[in-house]
């Protein structure tokens, strides 16, 4: 069996699982970005000795402080981008099944989505249990 073949099933079983996980991680960028949008119109607060000091001022950053929760946030969303480019990857996987006969993708959605038992399924679309896993791998070797 193709490696493929293996990769294009993994894709398939977890499709609604990945959209969730999609829709969730681009809901947490555009709280990100919020979040961002007020961050960065804050400036480093100085006390009024400070402004009238010719001395150069220290400037530590702390995890409190607005300019390093700012970088922490665009790293949180360029990861999040990632993970959404690697899930959407993982998503069109699982469109490969859609280039499949109607009765083979009931098929697939019975053995994978509805919890039935892989014997129940064979026995429904007139297989045995191996003969059915033979003629899904099959198939979608030939579609990857």
């Amino acid at each position: 069996m193709k490696t493929m073949t293996n990769l294009v099933i993994a894709a398939y079983k977890g499709k609604y699982r990945t959209q969730k996980e999609i829709d969730a991680k681009q809901l947490e960028i555009e709280v990100i970005e919020h979040r961002m949008s007020g961050l960065s119109r804050s400036g480093v607060p100085m006390t009024p000795e400070q402004e009238k000091s010719s001395l150069p001022m220290p400037k530590t950053v702390s995890h409190d402080h607005s300019d390093y929760r700012f970088l922490a946030g665009l790293e949180r969303k360029d990861e999040l981008e990632r993970e959404i480019d690697f899930l959407a990857q993982s998503l069109k996987m699982a469109e490969k099944i859609e280039l499949l006969p109607m009765i083979d993708q009931r098929l697939l959605y019975d053995l994978y989505h509805t919890g039935k038992s892989a014997d129940k399924v064979a026995e429904e679309y007139g297989y045995s249990k191996p003969a059915m896993y033979r003629h899904i791998y099959g198939i979608i070797d030939c579609i990857s």
